[in-house]
This record gives C-alpha cells, sequence and structure tokens, in this order.
C-alpha cells in the first residue's frame, strides 16, 4: 500500500516538526471520512446479490482504512 502521508510522517525530520502534527490529524481525519463513506456503501448495497463479488473489494478497502 503506498501512502505519501506515511511516507511524510517516516522522513518527518527532514521537514518543519510544526507540520506533523497537522499532518497526522488530517490523514486520520481523510481515513475517518473513508470509513464513514465505505461503511454507508455496504448498508446501502449489502442485500443486492449482483453486487456481492464486489463487496468482498469493499470489505478489503475498509479494513485497510482501520489498517492506517
Amino acid at each position: 500500500m503506498r501512502d505519501i502521508a506515511e511516507l511524510k510522517l517516516f522522513f518527518s525530520e527532514a521537514g518543519d516538526p510544526s507540520n506533523i502534527v497537522h499532518l497526522a490529524r488530517e490523514q486520520i481525519k481523510q481515513h475517518e471520512q473513508r470509513i464513514a463513506i465505505y461503511q454507508e456503501m455496504q448498508h446501502r448495497f449489502a442485500d443486492q446479490p449482483e453486487v456481492a463479488s464486489r463487496m468482498v473489494s469493499l470489505q478489503l478497502g475498509l479494513e485497510m482504512e482501520h489498517a492506517a
């Protein structure tokens, strides 16, 4: 998984230390927003058998967002 923000945090000593907290908070906010979107999609499409195979990818995306 490639994540530019994680790379920026990893190499944060090369930048302005005051930006680290801001960057981390922004990343948390973005991941939480994606989690909410994915959960809403799960709820909306859970009972539709024609998209059941796509729900696997959606679940993977949700798990990746939680891990991030």
